[in-house]
């Protein structure tokens, strides 16, 4: 799914964060995402009704700060063997949201605790590490993907000129605890002179696996072998990566099928799309996928109803699923494997200039190729989420051009073969309108 904001599109947004402060500072300038340090920290474990958050390095935040706490995993989904596979049941956690203030940093290094205090409790959503009764996993195990994102904050008008990026700003992906997010705040107007670019920056793609025997027709939704059947991808649902089978999981693509086919496209928004069949047995090398036994390319992710759960939640694209391959030696790289989804962009502002042709990316990555001969693709990755809380957003006066966001889901792999082919990802979502605001006492 692809957007186009043309010229003097209004919205209608809750400005509330934008009044914090007066507009004083003199016109600043975003040239480049920070990645060392990155502004982005796990949360280990939590404390004092989940205001007081636990971290590895505290030292990237400090007091007034702007953060955003997001949890990126928590849903529950269908695991029988049956058609609803991988449905979601519970959303839970999974997508929220939230921005806040820091009150405070501490760090104790002697008893190796730091911790980034806020200035209130998060209580607009509940967040699976705080809360989660008997949770006895926390904080041993990342099981929900609850970071904390510190927000580039300008009091004033900001330029986004990405002049150390090439002229594309450009976050680090998500590596399975941080990353993925871009998050802007200017109480002014923000006049976009660059790209902003997360595509493939979200959940992982899923692995490629391979045999040299002739087993074929795995139909089954979950398979326990790695011979037979290609790694979902990463999504909603915690630990889908590791999983292998034709079914997807909540957002996640499921794997390619043995003997040869696509992995399926991951989703988000949108769908995912259904992978390549197997082309054929050794016995027979000349059918096609006409045989049910032989309709096993990867399943697309489901989609998430945004709709059903009556509050803004901001979500990673799914990873395309891997595709399975009858050869194991490969001379592509990362022959087969499932792209990664787009990642999240949230941008508050009380206007923005564009300065000519520009886009805001959140697409997801395309699935790897297969080498030639039979083998299955990856499947597409699902395009990721783009938050806009921006009034008005113009073209100046005597420029010529065009804002685009795109959220699309990535192409699937291609291969050599009729079928086999990986699918492409589904569309992200596009949301204008209000951000959820921790409220406190200044």
């Amino acid at each position: 799914m692809k957007k186009k904001l043309s010229l003097h599109l209004l919205l209608i947004a809750n400005t509330v964060l934008l009044t914090v402060a007066a507009n004083t500072s003199a016109q600043q300038s975003l040239t480049t995402w920070p990645t060392s340090p990155a502004p982005y920290q796990k949360v280990l474990d939590a404390g004092d009704c989940g205001k007081r958050l636990y971290v590895d390095d505290a030292s990237i935040f400090a007091a007034d700060d702007w953060v955003l706490l997001v949890q990126h995993r928590g849903a529950s989904a269908e695991g029988e063997e049956c058609s609803r596979y991988g449905k979601v049941q519970e959303y839970s956690a999974a997508g929220n949201f939230e921005l806040a203030r820091v009150e405070s940093v501490e760090t104790q290094p002697s008893q190796g605790e730091e911790y980034v205090v806020l200035k209130a409790c998060p209580s607009l959503f509940y967040y699976a590490a705080i809360w989660a009764p008997g949770n006895t996993d926390f904080p041993n195990n990342n099981l929900y993907g609850y970071q904390l994102v510190k927000v580039h904050y300008t009091d004033g008008d900001l330029t986004i000129d990405a002049s150390q990026q090439s002229g594309t700003l450009q976050a680090p992906a998500w590596d399975g605890a941080t990353g993925g997010v871009i998050a802007i705040i200017a109480t002014g107007t923000i006049t976009l002179e660059a790209n902003i670019d997360v595509s493939g920056a979200g959940f992982v793609g899923g692995e490629p696996n391979a045999t040299d025997n002739s087993d074929v027709d795995q139909t089954a939704y979950e398979v326990s072998s790695a011979d037979k059947a290609g790694n979902k991808g990463a999504g909603i649902v915690t630990g889908s990566s590791s999983l292998l089978g034709r079914g997807g999981m909540a957002n996640a693509g499921g794997g390619g099928g043995g003997k040869n086919a696509g992995g399926g496209g991951g989703s988000n928004f949108g769908a995912g799309g259904h992978g390549g069949d197997q082309i054929g047995t050794e016995d027979d090398p000349n059918t096609t996928a006409d045989d049910e036994n032989q309709k096993i390319g990867g399943e697309g992710g489901w989609p998430l109803q945004y709709d059903a759960l009556n509050r803004t939640q901001v979500f990673f694209g799914g990873g395309g699923g891997g595709g399975h391959r009858s050869q194991k030696g490969t001379t592509i790289q990362n022959e087969s494997k499932g792209g990664s989804g787009g990642g999240i962009i949230l941008i508050m502002a009380n206007k923005m200039e564009v300065d000519g042709s520009r886009t805001i990316n959140a697409s997801g990555a395309n699935g790897h190729n297969a080498e030639p001969g039979d083998n299955g693709a990856g499947g597409g990755g699902g395009g990721g989420t783009v938050l806009l809380d921006i009034p008005t957003i113009t073209i100046p006066t005597g420029l010529t051009g065009d804002l685009t966001v795109n959220v699309e889901g990535g192409d699937g792999g291609n291969t050599n073969e009729a079928h086999c082919t990986g699918p492409g990802g589904g569309g992200g979502e596009v949301l204008f309108g209000s951000v959820p605001v921790q409220s406190h006492r200044s």
